[in-house]
């Protein structure tokens, strides 16, 4: 149960690495969705970067759980994926498109079973 659990925190690293890029070429400006940005979008630079620092919230929280994880500190990790899914469910909700998100809500789902399952004192 351990090694699926450490392979499951290097999974999400992954993930997670990949969804920062995402957003940080998104708050930059980089990348195809970038280049069709008239004029009169640009304007809302501002609140499109304030969007963006709080869409990293989850991703710089999701990365200290998997460190967690990994160091086998499974009661942290736990609490950890406790508040992503709970803003995975918000973001489930605000959402237009709902696939993504329900995806990520059953992995921390899985992720808080498999963390709860390793502690000792469960």
């Amino acid at each position: 149960m351990r090694i699926v659990f450490k392979v499951w925190n290097i999974l999400l690293l992954i993930f997670t690495v990949i969804s920062a890029i995402s957003i940080i070429s998104a708050i930059l400006g980089i990348g195809e969705a970038a280049s069709k940005v008239d004029g009169s979008e640009k304007a809302i630079g501002g609140l499109a970067l304030v969007v963006g620092v709080i869409g990293l919230i989850p991703v710089f929280l999701v990365i200290f759980m998997a460190r967690a994880g990994l160091k086998e500190d499974y009661d942290y990790a736990a609490k950890l994926a406790t508040v992503a899914l709970f803003l995975d469910v918000i973001g489930v909700i605000l959402a237009d498109d709902k696939t993504t998100g329900i995806v990520n809500v059953i992995l921390m789902v899985i992720y808080i079973y498999l963390a709860k399952s390793l502690q000792k004192n469960w």
